[in-house]
């Protein structure tokens, strides 16, 4: 069965494939299934920072260096693992580094 795609995502997609918003419901559900036939997207409830703080996690950085690299505070950084912990139904940053592997939201070429 395919993800089901929030609103999060539906306004995602249009940065990430280019495209101009949709202006309609169908429009919205096509850009959808095209992210989806195109290849994974993050998970529906991961926001873009939080999959920008999974890919920081996969580099192994601790959460001082990822605070300095997406230049936000430790404390949002920390409010950010939770967040992708809890919304991946995983109990540590390692499951975590896994279930991003897993879904393709970041490539092992990528951690080189």
């Amino acid at each position: 069965m395919p993800p089901r795609l929030s609103i999060r995502t539906i306004d995602f997609l249009p940065r990430t494939f280019g495209s101009a918003s949709p202006s309609s419901d169908g429009e919205a559900r096509s850009l959808g299934e095209q992210a989806h036939s195109t290849g994974p997207a993050a998970p529906d409830d991961l926001t873009p920072r939080e999959v920008e703080v999974l890919r920081q996690l996969a580099l192994g950085r601790a959460n001082k260096e990822i605070a300095h690299a997406l230049s936000i505070s430790e404390e949002t950084v920390n409010s950010h693992v939770g967040n992708v912990l809890s919304k991946l139904h995983v109990e540590n940053r390692s499951q975590a580094i896994v279930q991003a592997l897993k879904r393709r939201l970041v490539k092992l070429e990528e951690l080189s």
